[in-house]
């Protein structure tokens, strides 16, 4: 099991001012750094908890895949908490600008469920100086 690993992230953010809050002023989340499977910022939210999940096989240091879980819980500008999560799997490999990342996430919203037509494919660069 040496090339075996679980990858367990926790985060969370909480506005306290609670009245008159901007747009601008709210948290983005969605996309490659926070919830996979939903578009780059496009979730608004005054206060959200966010867990992540994955499964990682390392065959050696310059490739890996995954199979990871997002989940979050979000509060709305109308004090509603919703759960969002997201499935996917990725890879990431070494190239010679720096690690490429390749995620693909399916979204999952209440009242909508899963839909594989609407997966998102995240990409991202990791590049050290």
């Amino acid at each position: 099991f040496k090339n075996h690993f679980t990858n367990l992230g926790l985060s969370g953010k909480n506005l306290i001012q609670k009245e008159n809050i901007l747009e601008n002023d709210l948290y983005q989340l969605g996309g490659f750094n926070s919830l996979r499977g939903f578009n780059q910022n496009s979730i608004l939210t005054s206060s959200y908890n966010l867990f992540s999940a994955a499964y990682r096989y390392i065959p050696n240091d310059q490739i890996f895949f995954e199979i990871f879980g997002d989940f979050a819980l979000i509060k709305t500008r109308e004090n509603i908490v919703k759960s969002l999560h997201s499935i996917g799997a990725g890879l990431q490999f070494l190239t010679k600008f720096g690690f490429f990342q390749l995620d693909y996430a399916i979204g999952y919203q209440e009242n909508k469920g899963y839909d594989i037509a609407n997966g998102k494919i995240h990409l991202g660069i990791k590049s050290l100086f």
